[in-house]
């Protein structure tokens, strides 16, 4: 059961928040998370997360089509992001 539970919050590390039209969506890859999805606004594209904590020797990559020129990540939830080593 201990294991269940670590894995859980393994994968909701950067859970984003439903505060915005289009929001974020987080797939996670060994130790990389690909960030797709937000919401566009000309050339900018936002993303809100409850959460932003990135494992050590983790990588968030955020994945946007090629018009955008800035990337705006908001985190909302009151947990400080940590680094943990995920094994």
């Amino acid at each position: 059961m201990l294991i269940a539970s670590l894995q859980e919050r393994v994968f909701d590390q950067i859970p984003p928040d439903t505060s915005l039209p289009n929001n974020s969506n987080v797939a996670r890859d060994g130790n990389i998370f690909n960030i797709t999805g937000g919401t566009q606004a000309g050339n900018n594209l936002f993303h809100s997360f409850r959460e932003f904590s990135v494992p050590t020797d983790g990588t968030a990559s955020f994945n946007n089509a090629v018009d955008i020129q800035n990337i705006i990540s908001r985190v909302t939830g009151g947990s400080v992001s940590i680094n943990q080593t995920i094994d």
